[in-house]
């Protein structure tokens, strides 16, 4: 681990440098780190400066809410970090008109003058209603109501948000602070004191950002291909928002011409300047609504818009640009195509700054009276499909894709919001009564982080009623992402695993394709990035299936090609069967099939059918990666943890055995770890693995027929199964006898059932 930044206290430390990888929520969960604080001070850095920089800044929780300037810095946000591939050069684009000219920095002292009050009224166009006076964003007469009554009650979500507002605007801001938090609590308290701190602070950062201008430098907010700049724009605007009424009217006139700049520079990308200095800048993902640089350029967009509506002529053009040319023509139709059954190409570490986008559906909601939650069924499918992407014992996801956070994929407080703003805005379905049921049980039950505190009070409501987690269907495919989430049932205990056969688009994807993950109170066959200490770790060598040698050098799957296709899904009180062909996706011609078919025999053991064809000689690795290490026995190893054991026995090929590779002393494995191997080469080649948990299969014997290999199973249960699969179809079945007495037939062929959410 690299040391943590030590916390600098006093007013001071808002203008100070934390580390940008740490994300502060400016009302929920924002995908970026607010504000001019950035670590990263240079226009389009690459990804592998980010992986270099200290993305790993250490993993301590907080103190307690008494402590106020020792908080530990947690490692940085997967949701803000840059992306892994080059910073690559986007479209052109068309300029929005005429570019801004940025207002003079303001040195003198703020004047008394009477703030400007004059506002247009009410837009009912398009049936949105956007308020005619400030606050106009969020606080409508609901909101602001609820909110207040909270404070009181004084419930404990509210007195923690107080209390790091208090203690911040006290003098001793707590890490990340945010001064557009201290400006609501003006608008629900009136005390003068909060937006007096605020417009202070806020003000600062903006003179910050001009003198670097007037030098001709390139402020923050542009570092890291605008990154930043969602958080950046809604601390200044917000603020703008909410202490209107103490603004002068050059503070409105320099933060908006600051933000303006921001806003335009992003969608203009080549044009981009700063005061005379030219700025071009790659344009990275500003077209890309699966990227989590995109929700952070449309919070910025959106926030603009919103706050200064009626009172600057471009209000209404980012606001077009935000609700029409980037939601109605751009997210809503990819996502409708592109994400079916929820959650995130880039991934379950990355796509938790998905998050951040719900934050904006939530806020546009409150501002205009306009739902975008129901735009597209993607938010209240990412609700089942993050459920059932947390391992049984509810304290850590599925490691799918890039880590960077936190390799090990245990739940935070991203996660804990992440679901606090669906199971508020779907409290009426079952999405809101199994959330709030989910949100009690998982591992993060509060917020452990001072700058997520602001969630749980925004959010949380403990009158949604609670349905039982038993209700949800063991198995869930998102067709979107390509992940399928199976288990035995929905206790702490029970079997879990994860197959993956889809899409592969974006930077911090893994080649991860076929891969199998499985857990029972315990990682068993788990991802080999969770050893890592970068968690970017990326390549077919560190995850479970057939790794394919070409003359020596591994065979990459090609990120942006054909993808890998589930070709069968069914699922039944005995088992849940999977099929996957993943050839499409290798950056090698020559390969013709890499299909891989397995079999979950409820509870507790599988049967993984690989084929691999070539039309030339290709030598494979069939590999499984586990933190514990394997005890071999020829054909036969034996992985035992501190709770459950894997056992692990092939049986075709016919001849040969287990290998261990020790992760230890490798690059960036700093957690350790194994890779158990059988090899073989050829151009038609099969594997058939049978997988056992805690002693649940008795013996198995290899099962070949003309055009058939299988297994016979003897299941400590006293059934005897039968898996066949066909080697010149992708079909397959399944007998089940118990006495000798047939109690189970199905032949699967290459179709996709379609599974219930629930099941009731």
């Amino acid at each position: 681990m690299l040391e943590p930044v030590k916390q600098t206290t006093g007013m001071a430390m808002n203008l100070s440098k934390p580390i940008g990888a740490v994300l502060l929520v400016v009302l929920l969960f924002s995908v970026q780190c607010g504000s001019s604080k950035s670590t990263n001070t240079t226009n389009d850095a690459q990804a592998s400066d980010d992986a270099s920089a200290g993305l790993d800044a250490g993993d301590g929780v907080l103190a307690d809410d008494t402590g106020t300037t020792n908080d530990t810095v947690a490692k940085p946000d997967l949701a803000i970090e840059g992306d892994l591939g080059p910073d690559q050069q986007g479209p052109a684009h068309a300029s929005d008109g005429q570019q801004p000219d940025l207002a003079s920095p303001d040195t003198s002292q703020p004047d008394t003058s009477q703030p400007d009050t004059k506002v247009d009224p009410p837009d009912l166009a398009g049936g949105l209603y956007l308020q005619p006076t400030h606050p106009k964003i969020l606080l409508n007469a609901e909101v602001k109501a609820r909110l207040q009554k909270k404070l009181g009650d004084k419930t404990a979500d509210a007195l923690a948000f107080k209390q790091i507002v208090d203690t911040s605007v006290g003098g001793n801001p707590v890490y990340a602070f945010e001064w557009s938090m201290a400006a609501l609590m003006y608008q629900l308290t009136g005390e003068d004191t909060y937006c007096d701190t605020a417009v202070l602070e806020v003000d600062a950062i903006v003179a910050t950002a001009e003198k670097a201008i007037a030098d001709g430098k390139i402020p923050e907010v542009a570092g890291d291909s605008y990154l930043y700049i969602g958080g950046t724009v809604s601390e200044i605007m917000l603020t703008y928002d909410w202490c209107f009424d103490k603004l002068t009217n050059s503070q409105k006139d320099r933060w908006f011409a600051y933000s303006n700049q921001a806003v335009w520079n992003v969608w203009n990308h080549q044009q981009a300047t700063w005061g005379s200095t030219a700025a071009p800048w790659s344009g990275w993902s500003v077209d890309n609504p699966s990227n989590n640089y995109y929700y952070s350029f449309l919070r910025a967009t959106m926030i603009l818009g919103l706050a200064t509506k009626g009172e600057k002529s471009e209000a209404d053009t980012w606001l077009t640009k935000f609700r029409t040319e980037k939601l109605d023509n751009q997210l809503f139709p990819a996502f409708v195509k592109d994400l079916v059954g929820g959650g995130s190409r880039e991934g379950t570490g990355y796509g938790v700054s998905m998050r951040g986008l719900f934050d904006l559906f939530a806020i546009w909601e409150a501002s205009t009276n306009e739902p975008l939650f129901d735009k597209t069924p993607h938010p209240y499918e990412s609700a089942f499909y993050l459920m059932h992407a947390v391992v049984p014992t509810l304290d850590r996801i599925a490691p799918i894709g890039d880590h960077a956070r936190e390799s090990t994929g245990l739940l935070f407080d991203y996660h804990r919001e992440y679901m606090l703003v669906l199971t508020r805005f779907f409290r009426d379905t079952e999405v809101g009564e199994l959330g709030a049921q989910w949100l009690s049980e998982i591992s993060v039950d509060k917020m452990t982080q001072h700058f997520t505190k602001i969630t749980e009070f925004l959010y949380f409501d403990p009158t949604i009623p609670k349905q039982p987690l038993t209700t949800l269907y063991p198995v869930y495919y998102g067709s979107g992402t390509g992940h399928v989430f199976m288990r035995s049932g929905w206790t702490k205990s029970a079997t879990w695993a994860n197959f993956i056969a889809g899409p592969y688009t974006e930077s911090h994807a893994h080649q991860d394709q076929g891969s199998i993950l499985i857990y029972k109170n315990e990682w068993l066959a788990y991802d080999q990035n969770i050893g890592s200490h970068s968690g970017i770790q990326q390549g077919t060598n560190v995850h479970n299936l057939v790794r394919l040698v070409r003359d020596g050098t591994t065979v990459t799957q090609k990120e942006g090609t054909s993808p890998g296709q589930l070709k069968a899904l069914r699922d039944d009180a005995t088992l849940t069967y999977v099929s996957g062909e993943l050839a499409p996706v290798y950056d090698d011609s020559g390969i013709t099939t890499v299909q891989r078919r397995m079999v979950f025999i409820k509870p507790n053991v599988f049967v993984v059918f690989d084929q691999i064809g070539s039309s030339a000689t290709i030598d494979t690795v069939w590999q499984l990666n586990t933190p514990v290490a394997p005890s071999l026995s020829t054909r036969v190893a034996t992985i035992s943890g501190s709770s459950s054991t894997l056992r692990v026995e092939m049986l075709e090929p016919n001849s040969g055995s287990f290998e261990t590779m020790n992760w230890t002393g490798q690059d960036d494995m700093t957690n350790g770890g194994y890779q158990l191997q059988f090899k073989q080469s050829g151009t038609s080649q099969h594997y058939v693995t049978v997988l056992s948990l805690d002693g649940a299969l008795a013996s198995a014997t290899r099962l070949s027929e003309t055009n058939i290999l299988g297994a016979t199973l003897t299941l400590a249960d006293g059934r005897i199964v039968d898996v066949r699969f066909s080697t010149n179809s992708g079909t397959g079945s399944v007998i089940v006898k118990v006495g000798g007495n047939e109690t189970y037939n199905q032949t699967f062929d290459e179709s996709l059932q379609k599974l219930p959410r629930t099941t009731n």
